[in-house]
């Protein structure tokens, strides 16, 4: 929460005139009209450790069921007690969630330097750190891996979501389009465009009508187990549609701003999203343009400083004031045969 400079003097007296209690002055602070200020509202980047673990909490993890499809097909399955007793089975699920956390930059217990993670404290950009075309791209096929794939946990076990589970957790679960307002607002805290609504539900019911969806659960719901799949497959893809729009980013900003944010951060050659650009409108381009032209996105992993690794010669004396400790020599910098650019002899 962004706090308005000109409360800050009355919270520092308060602060002050109660022997510096921090309670006492959470307590007026998290009981005023200024903490549930709607300018607050999305105004920040989950970070890994709060994304992962609420991603566990909505699709209930914990209670996802123990499958051994090699055991099954032999008719010899058997759970084992590290996965069916409470105790190691909460050791289990949280030891692989050090994984997806270390990719998205957040290892717990294991901070870059002893001030923590920059996305907390370092201004101007703040938690706009946790987002790069890595961290970005991982934050999505996590959602994705967990909620169509499941949890592998060793010698051939998966625990896998019960989809049909999760459906019933939703009120209005008959009728589609009151089902996406619902998920709208409970996985991405705000509506999406009718635009996207309608692609969501073309592309996950073929084209069909909608009473389709309303009778496939209304059949499930009395008991025609042969239903479960279709419903399964259904949601299962409105469910993916949902988390890669959602895509980590929870914030009210204007578009403007995000970009003018972003700017610090020199790593980030595709952040779509930022232009106005959903993983729907993304597959549209890529697959229903009618044209040859193909968009192309390169994953790179590992460290890498944008702004030495391609250099804007116009600005390379400002980028020297700014970053005077980072950016390279005139003379150490690569011709590439072009005016305007010029990159480090380190690629």
């Amino acid at each position: 929460m962004k706090l308005n400079k000109r409360l800050l003097p009355h919270y520092q007296k308060f602060f002050k005139n109660t022997n510096y209690s921090l309670t006492k002055t959470l307590k007026v602070l998290l009981k005023s009209e200024h903490f549930f200020d709607e300018s607050n509202f999305y105004s920040m980047i989950k970070s890994p450790y709060d994304y992962v673990f609420g991603i566990h909490k909505e699709l209930d993890s914990f209670n996802f069921k123990i499958r051994n499809y090699k055991q099954e097909e032999n008719g010899n399955f058997s759970a084992p007690d590290r996965l069916t007793n409470p105790e190691t089975r909460k050791w289990y699920i949280g030891s692989i969630m050090k994984w997806p956390l270390n990719n998205q930059g957040m290892l717990i217990g294991d901070p870059p330097s002893v001030s923590g993670w920059p996305p907390f404290y370092q201004a101007p950009v703040y938690d706009l750190f946790w987002i790069n075309s890595v961290t970005l791209l991982d934050k999505s096929s996590f959602a994705e891996r967990i909620f169509k794939y499941g949890l592998h946990m060793g010698d051939d076990y998966t625990l896998l979501a019960d989809k049909s589970d999760y459906l019933f957790t939703y009120q209005n679960n008959e009728d589609i389009d009151q089902l996406l307002n619902e998920m709208s607002e409970r996985l991405l805290s705000r509506p999406i465009s009718e635009q996207d609504k309608t692609r969501i539900i073309s592309n996950s019911i073929n084209g069909a009508d909608k009473s389709h969806w309303t009778d496939l659960v209304r059949s499930f719901k009395a008991f025609d187990e042969e239903n479960k799949g279709p419903i399964e497959k259904i949601f299962e893809n409105i469910c993916l549609k949902f988390l890669h729009l959602g895509n980590t980013i929870y914030f009210k900003m204007k578009r403007r701003d995000f970009l003018h944010n972003l700017a610090h951060v020199a790593s980030v050659p595709m952040i779509y999203s930022s232009l106005g650009l959903t993983n729907l409108e993304l597959q549209d381009l890529l697959y229903n343009s009618g044209s040859t032209k193909k968009l192309i996105l390169i994953k790179l992993d590992g460290g890498n400083d944008g702004l030495n690794t391609l250099i804007p010669m116009s600005k390379l004396s400002e980028l020297s004031n700014a970053r005077p400790h980072v950016i390279l020599p005139e003379n150490k910098i690569i011709n590439l045969g072009y005016k305007r650019f010029r990159t480090s002899p380190g690629v």
